[in-house]
C-alpha cells in the first residue's frame, strides 16, 4: 500500500511539472528559484526588510497569520510559515521564513530530514539542497537489518522483505533446540514462536546455563523449567570489607551477578572543604582516593612583598609558606662587608673575621649593631704567625727560606725552618743563622758572595774580557771552528774571524758545532752583558724544523740558552744576516752568574745534513760583568787582621750554608782572572 502511494505522488509530481513547463512556454513570467543549498547569494540594495535585492512590493516578507492571511498579505500572497509568500510553497523541502528570503519560497539546506522513516523497512529521506520537493520515498533493500537481533536455535535476527515489512524469521516448529529457554526442558523443540519449549520440564534446581560462582553470581539452575540467572540480590556484601571511606564505601552486589566497588563519582566532596589559595575544597577522584586538591608548590599566594630579606609567599604542600631569608644573610644591596684581624698581637693568635654592614634578621634587612669575631680556625702554633690581608686572615708557617747574606766580610746562612716571636710588639717569623767570618777563613775565601765565603771577587772592569781572535784562540776551544780571514767578513777583511768548518762526512753532529769559551769566573758578579759579531747564512733549506744557531752558557750537561737565530727557509742565495756582519750587543747574562764554574758557547741546532749551514762566522767576542752593591768585596788588611782559627771555627757540620752556590772554590780553579 504504501509503494503504491510513493508512485501516485510521483505521477502527481510530474503533472505539476509539466503544468509548469507549459506556463513557461504560453509566456507566463517565471522568477528563477533562490537555492539557498547551493550557495547562491543575493547582494541586498532595495529598501524592504529582507536581504535579497527584489525591490518587494506590499507584504511580501511581513509576519501573518493564516487564519487572517487576507488582511495581513492583501491579494495575490499567501501565508506560508507564518510569512507572506509569493509562492504557496507546499514541496517539504522548500520554505518562505529563509533567513535573508522571507517571502520567496526558497530550498531548503540539504540534509535537511523531509520525510521520517515510517517503518523499520522504511528509509529516512533528506533534501538536496537545490529541490524543493522532497525525493520518493524509500523502502531498505530485501535482507537489511531490521527489529530483533536475536540470533539462536529457534530465533533469527529479523530482516526486511521485499514489501518493506520486517519479518521475525522464526524457526519452524519441530525442530531440536538447546537454547537457554529449552536448558530446563527434556527433548525441547522449536515452537515456531521463536521459543525453545517441550512439554516436560527437569527438576527444579538441575544445573543449567553459567556455572559461575562468585560472592555475587551463583550457579544458574532450573526452576518451574526455566533456567534462572541466581544473582544475589543487590546491597548483599562483597569484595572488600574492609574500606569504607567517603570515596570507597565498602563494596555490595549489583543484583545482576557482579560485586560494585562503590566508589564515589569523581568530583564528590570528601575530607577537608577549606577553601584558600594554597587547598581547594576536598575530592574524590572517581578511584578511591579522596584528592586534596593543592595549589602546585611554588604558586603565588599571601605577602607578596619582595624584599632583600623577605620573599613572595608561596603555596608549599597546601599550605601558604613565608620566604624568609635565613637570619645572618647579608643584605641591602652587598654592602655589608666582612672585615679580618688577628685575635691578639702575640705568637698564639687567632685569624678572626667579621660581618660588618647589614644582615637579614626575622625577615628584616636590619645594620649589624655588635658584630660578633668569628674564630676561623685553631690559634697559630708556635711555627706560625698570624697575618691579615682586605680578604682573608690565616696562620702561616714560618717555612720561608731567608737568602743568605753578606755583612762586613760575614757570612750569614738562615735556617729553612723558623719561629714565631714578638718585635716591635709584633709576631713575627724569626729564621735562626750561623754566622762565618770571611776574613777569618783558612782556606784563602777572603770575600763574601751571596752569603758564602768565596775567594772569587768582581771588581769594576775587572771581569771584562774582550777576544778578537787576532792572533790565537785565545782560550777558546775551536773544535771544528778554525780562524779565518778575508772574505766574505766584510766587517774588515784584514781582521782574522772564527769560522765553522763542515766535514766532508754525514750527518753532522750538533756537538760537531760546539764553539766554547774559557772559564769566565763570574761567580761574584750578579749581572752582565755579551757582544758579538755573527754571519749564519744557509743555502740549503733541507731541515724541517729549521736550523738555528744558538749562544749558551753553563757548564758539563747543564746549559742554558742566551740567545738564538732561526735561519729563513728561502732561494739558495737567501741567508738570515747579511754575509757583512751582523753585531749582536747586550745579551743578558744574569742567568748564569750563580755558577762557581761557567763557560760560554756556540752551537748549531736542529741539524739535519751538513748541507744545513753555508756558512758560520763570530768574532769581536765581548763580556761586560757588573758588580753589584749586596757583594762585599772590602779588601781585608791580612797584616793587621790575622785570620784567627783557633777562636773562631767554622761549623761546617751546622751552617746551613747553600753549598750548591755558595762552595768556596777549589784553588785547583783559581786562575789569574779572579
Amino acid at each position: 500500500m504504501e509503494r503504491a502511494l510513493n508512485v501516485r505522488q510521483f505521477i502527481l509530481l510530474s503533472v505539476l511539472s509539466t503544468g509548469l513547463l507549459l506556463a513557461a512556454a504560453c509566456g507566463e513570467e517565471q522568477k528563477p528559484p533562490l537555492v539557498i543549498g547551493s550557495g547562491a547569494s543575493d547582494a541586498d540594495t532595495d529598501s524592504d526588510s529582507d536581504s535579497d535585492a527584489d525591490p518587494d512590493a506590499g507584504y511580501v516578507g511581513k509576519t501573518c497569520d493564516p487564519a487572517t492571511a487576507a488582511t495581513d498579505c492583501g491579494a495575490n500572497l499567501y501565508c506560508v510559515d507564518s510569512v507572506c509568500c509569493k509562492d504557496q510553497c507546499t514541496g517539504e523541502c522548500g520554505s518562505c521564513a529563509v533567513p535573508g528570503f522571507e517571502g520567496h519560497c526558497t530550498a531548503l539546506d540539504a540534509g535537511t530530514v523531509c520525510r521520517a522513516a515510517a517503518t523499520a523497512c522504511d528509509e529516512e529521506e533528506s533534501c538536496d539542497g537545490s529541490a524543493k520537493i522532497c525525493p520518493p520515498d524509500e523502502t531498505k533493500s530485501i535482507g537489511a537489518a531490521c527489529g530483533d537481533d536475536v540470533d539462536n536455535d529457534c530465533d533469527n535476527p529479523d530482516t526486511c522483505d521485499i514489501n518493506g515489512i520486517c519479518q521475525p524469521n522464526y524457526a519452524p516448529a519441530g525442530g531440536a533446540c538447546t537454547d537457554r529457554s529449552g536448558f530446563c526442558k527434556w527433548s525441547p523443540t522449536c515452537n515456531g514462536e521463536g521459543l525453545c519449549t517441550s512439554d516436560s520440564n527437569k527438576e527444579d534446581g538441575t544445573a543449567c546455563g553459567d556455572p559461575t560462582q562468585t560472592e555475587c553470581d551463583l550457579p544458574d539452575a532450573c526452576q518451574n523449567g526455566v533456567c534462572e540467572y541466581r544473582f544475589r540480590r543487590a546491597g548483599a556484601p562483597c569484595g572488600d570489607q574492609e574500606t569504607n571511606t567517603e570515596c570507597d564505601a565498602a563494596d555490595m552486589c549489583d543484583g545482576w551477578g557482579s560485586c560494585n566497588p562503590l566508589l564515589a563519582d569523581a568530583g564528590t566532596p570528601c575530607g577537608d572543604a577549606t577553601e584558600d589559595e594554597c587547598n581547594e575544597a576536598d575530592q574524590c577522584d572517581g578511584a578511591g582516593i579522596c584528592d586534596p586538591r593543592w595549589m602546585p608548590d611554588e604558586t603565588a599566594c599571601g605577602d607578596a612583598t619582595n624584599g632583600d630579606c623577605n620573599k613572595p609567599d608561596s603555596c608549599l604542600s597546601g599550605v601558604c609558606a613565608s620566604n624568609i631569608i635565613p637570619d645572618g644573610t647579608i643584605c641591602n644591596d652587598g654592602e655589608s662587608t666582612v672585615v679580618f684581624r688577628c685575635s691578639d698581637t702575640d705568637c698564639s693568635a687567632t685569624p678572626q673575621q667579621q660581618v660588618v654592614g647589614w644582615s637579614c634578621t626575622a625577615g628584616e634587612c636590619a645594620e649589624v649593631v655588635s658584630p660578633e669575631w668569628e674564630d676561623l680556625g685553631l690559634p697559630c702554633t708556635a711555627s706560625q704567625v698570624c697575618t691579615v690581608t682586605e680578604s682573608s686572615a690565616a696562620c702561616k708557617e714560618c717555612d720561608e727560606q731567608q737568602p743568605n747574606v753578606c755583612v762586613d766580610k760575614v757570612a750569614t746562612g738562615f735556617y729553612p725552618e723558623g719561629f714565631c716571636s714578638i718585635a716591635d710588639g709584633a709576631a713575627q717569623c724569626v729564621y735562626d743563622a750561623m754566622e762565618e767570618d770571611c776574613s777569618k777563613d783558612t782556606e784563602g775565601n777572603i770575600n763574601c758572595v751571596n752569603g758564602a765565603c768565596t775567594s772569587y771577587t768582581c771588581e769594576p772592569g775587572e771581569k771584562d774580557k774582550s777576544f778578537s781572535f787576532d792572533v790565537s784562540d785565545e782560550g777558546w776551544d775551536l773544535g771544528m771552528w778554525a780562524i779565518a780571514s778575508g772574505w766574505p767578513w766584510q766587517q774588515n777583511p784584514e781582521n782574522p774571524y772564527l769560522r765553522l768548518v763542515t766535514p766532508e762526512s754525514d750527518p753532522l753532529a750538533e756537538a760537531d758545532t760546539y764553539l766554547t769559551s774559557p772559564e769566565m769566573g763570574l761567580f761574584a758578579c750578579t749581572s752582565g752583558t755579551v757582544s758579538f759579531y755573527i754571519t749564519f747564512e744557509d743555502q740549503y733549506d733541507s731541515c724541517a724544523p729549521l736550523t738555528y744557531i744558538a749562544l749558551e752558557c753553563g757548564a758539563g750537561d747543564d746549559w742554558t740558552e742566551l740567545w738564538t737565530e732561526v735561519e729563513v727557509a728561502g732561494t739558495h742565495t737567501g741567508p738570515v744576516v747579511s754575509k757583512a756582519s751582523a753585531l749582536v750587543e747586550d745579551v743578558d747574562i744574569s742567568l748564569c752568574l750563580e755558577r762557581t764554574e761557567m763557560y760560554f758557547r756556540f752551537s748549531l741546532k736542529n741539524l739535519c745534513s751538513k748541507r744545513s749551514i753555508s756558512m758560520v762566522y763570530v768574532d769581536e767576542f765581548t763580556v761586560t760583568a757588573v758588580q753589584d752593591a749586596t757583594i762585599d768585596t772590602t779588601p781585608v788588611d791580612t797584616a793587621t787582621a790575622p785570620v784567627d782559627t783557633a777562636t773562631t771555627p767554622v761549623d761546617t757540620a751546622t751552617a746551613p750554608v747553600d753549598t750548591a752556590t755558595a762552595q768556596p772554590q777549589d784553588t785547583a780553579d783559581t786562575d789569574s782572572t779572579t
